[in-house]
């Protein structure tokens, strides 16, 4: 096992990217346009990655922390 594999082994889950996005608006098979909001979380180091969706008033810290948490 080398250094950089050890190094990625030990960091994992210890940093996260995390993103809010959205509006996303798509039309589905019924051909009705939907919107979405949602939050990213990416592990850098296993590139692991994660999506939640939230509504449109749930952008606030105390939810995202919830989420993330």
């Amino acid at each position: 096992m080398t250094n950089c594999h050890l190094q990625q082994m030990l960091s994992t889950l210890e940093t996260i990217h995390v993103d809010l996005f959205g509006p996303w608006s798509f039309t589905d098979k019924f051909k009705l346009t939907r919107k979405i909001h949602a939050v990213s979380m990416i592990d850098p180091a296993t590139l692991w990655v994660e999506l939640h969706l939230i509504d449109r008033y749930g952008k606030l810290s105390e939810n995202i922390s919830l989420i993330v948490d």
